[in-house]
């Protein structure tokens, strides 16, 4: 069983890696506006391992609190309404990525 100091932890990394995706991904899309930062090959590979990072701990975190967030399913079903919106689109935002990332072909506005 996880200890609550070591959910805070992966609470606490989920937050820095989510930064980290978001951060170095806005980078990456600025260069559909004509700004491109450099190494960009280093900037999309940082952003690979932070996003699958990510998704992986999320998933440790899910399971970790999946008990709760059924108990409190009776009594604040808006949370769990909300909780599971972020799921699905957090888990769209992540299938996208994949899909471009493995897609041999170059798909525009897509990830």
């Amino acid at each position: 069983m996880a200890t609550p100091k070591s959910k805070a932890n992966i609470g606490m990394t989920l937050v820095i890696l989510f930064a980290i995706t978001l951060v170095t991904g806005i980078i990456l899309h600025l260069k559909k506006h004509g700004i491109i930062i450099e190494p960009r090959s280093v900037i999309k590979i940082v952003h690979w391992i932070a996003g699958f990072l990510m998704v992986g701990l999320a998933l440790v975190h899910g399971l970790q609190f999946k008990k709760m967030l059924s108990a409190m399913k009776a009594k604040f079903l808006w949370f769990w309404g909300d909780t599971w919106l972020v799921i699905i689109f957090t888990s769209l935002t992540c299938l996208t990525g994949l899909v471009k990332l493995l897609s041999t072909i170059k798909i525009p506005n897509l990830g």
